[in-house]
């Protein structure tokens, strides 16, 4: 005999899926159903058969039977009730509902049988009707492939690689050649006229390609793996840890927007002769590395001064701009931070070099300026400024003989305050004396005072790209950077300042300490 069920778990259990059953009912005193089917009834209880077994319960328990019909038994008279394919179809939404899955399956292909039109049968079994037809997607799929090559054969087409083209085309194809810019040309040479290059058998961006394959050409001149970030300004490559490298490439899409704003030039690569600029970047340990970058850059530019290489293997870091826009820096015995702040300074070389050039430098004191203002308004301090006791280009001394400002001043930004006191004393160069100075002789009150002349101009709308402009025009022929003549000077910068600002460069050198007095 069956035992009567009394865990509560058990109970709990029929209780939560009796929802699903459809037949008889026990109400229980607790307020639990229980359905299923009632095998058998005493005067002392009741035996029912559910979907997990079959149960007795006391009659103690139970307030009140209900009878009623399973599933099964419904599903059976209502088939055996069917005659329309309106019947069935009914029948079938039924069973769905009551999750018969299989059940309605069947009925919805019975319904067609009677029926073969229809729709709501032929939706609920997944068919398509295509051109009046019902069939399956597959069938639908092939018969408009077929339907569709059929239309571009009449109309003279054959099918190449998945697409349709004309016989003298597929011809064409065939041969290798691709149709570009209202020509047929050579496959590779339409992927260059794309922009695209090749690198280890894939076409990718020119500008990639070719930051690739400096990294490679690097490695391999190197004899050894370095690290490597292509970012959307440069290419950086060498031994720091790559997350330095991204930060600095962050900081040079600030600097670039900032540039590109100021000076009214267009983004992207044209500034830097169509591709990504290089940026070669050494930690404390990598001294070896760093002169070894000054030689494999020296290899590929066409115009190396004498001397160049071995004075910049003595120093923290060089740019070059022809042909390739390029930095190195190491950070030897600085920390990290110094070395990152030397990258932004050297951007703003690159930058100001590389726009308008036509083989001609800029002054030093523009130049120099400019660099250090692009590391202040990117990394909101200064931490390098270019200056040596030995100009490499022509190996003059620098002895101005003047009290220079402390680091400190120029690390902190108080270099302001500093350079303000100076004004007022009467001790900051005349503007004609200061576009005199080489890269070598120009000291730090020289670079803020610098500082200051191009931060006015940022300040004065639309200034600053006709400075420029002006200043290339009128650039001696290279390696030169500095007017030597002096009425031949005056008359540039009168030039560039009536250009900029309707003054002349005697007034600028005025107005620019009036205003930044003020600040």
């Amino acid at each position: 005999m069956t035992p009567l069920v009394r865990p509560l778990l058990v109970l709990l259990v029929l209780t939560a899926l009796a929802a699903t059953i459809l037949g008889d009912v026990l109400v229980l005193d607790d307020g639990r159903r229980i359905e299923g089917t009632i095998v058998s009834e005493t005067a002392k209880e009741v035996e029912i058969k559910t979907s997990f077994g079959t149960f007795k319960f006391p009659r103690s328990q139970i307030v009140e039977i209900k009878k009623g019909k399973t599933k099964d038994q419904i599903y059976k008279e209502r088939l055996a009730a069917c005659k329309t394919a309106d019947d069935f179809y009914a029948l079938g939404v039924w069973c769905e509902e009551n999750k018969l899955k299989k059940r309605a399956e069947k009925i919805f292909a019975r319904a067609i049988e009677v029926d073969p039109e229809h729709e709501g049968a032929r939706l609920k079994l997944g068919f398509v009707r295509y051109k009046g037809e019902w069939m399956t997607p597959a069938e639908r799929d092939k018969r408009q492939k077929a339907d569709f090559a059929a239309e571009m054969a009449e109309k003279g087409l054959v099918e190449h690689e998945g697409h349709w083209v004309t016989p003298e085309e597929k011809k064409k194809l065939e041969q290798g050649l691709v149709f570009y810019e209202g020509r047929w040309m050579p496959k590779d040479e339409a992927m260059r006229a794309q922009g695209l290059a090749e690198h280890n058998g894939e076409w990718i961006a020119r500008e990639a390609a070719l930051a690739k394959r400096s990294i490679a050409e690097f490695v391999e001149a190197l004899r050894n793996n370095v690290n490597s970030h292509v970012g959307q300004e440069a290419v950086l490559i060498g031994t720091i840890e790559t997350t330095a490298m991204e930060e600095i490439d962050k900081g040079l899409v600030v600097g670039r927007r900032w540039f590109n704003e100021h000076w009214d030039v267009r983004p992207g690569l044209k500034l830097y002769n169509d591709r990504l600029a290089e940026f070669y970047v050494f930690d404390a340990e990598s001294s070896p590395q760093y002169e070894a970058s000054v030689d494999f850059i020296a290899e590929r530019s066409t115009f190396i001064p004498e001397g160049w290489a071995a004075s910049v293997k003595r120093t923290f870091g060089f740019v070059w701009i022809d042909p390739i826009t390029t930095s190195s820096a190491r950070q030897w015995n600085r920390d990290l931070r110094d070395l990152i702040g030397h990258c932004y300074h050297h951007f703003g070389h690159l930058m100001l070099s590389r726009h308008g050039y036509k083989g001609r430098l800029l002054p030093p004191w523009y130049e120099e300026g400019m660099a250090a203002l692009t590391e202040l308004r990117i990394h909101e301090e200064n931490m390098v400024f270019c200056r040596s006791s030995v100009n490499v280009f022509e190996g003059t001394q620098s002895d101005t003989g003047r009290e220079d400002f402390d680091d400190n001043i120029m690390r902190d930004g108080s270099w302001r305050e500093a350079l303000k006191k100076v004004i007022k004393q009467g001790q900051a160069l005349p503007f004609d004396k200061l576009a005199q100075l080489e890269f070598s002789q120009l000291t730090l009150i020289d670079i803020a005072q610098s500082m200051a002349i191009v931060e006015w101009l940022e300040h004065q709308p639309n200034a600053l790209p006709k400075f420029h402009k002006v200043l290339r025009r009128v650039a001696p022929p290279a390696p030169a950077r500095v007017i030597r003549t002096g009425h031949e000077r005056q008359r540039a910068y009168d030039q560039a300042f009536q250009e900029a600002l309707g003054i002349g460069f005697r007034q600028a050198d005025r107005e620019w300490r009036q205003w930044f007095l003020k600040q």
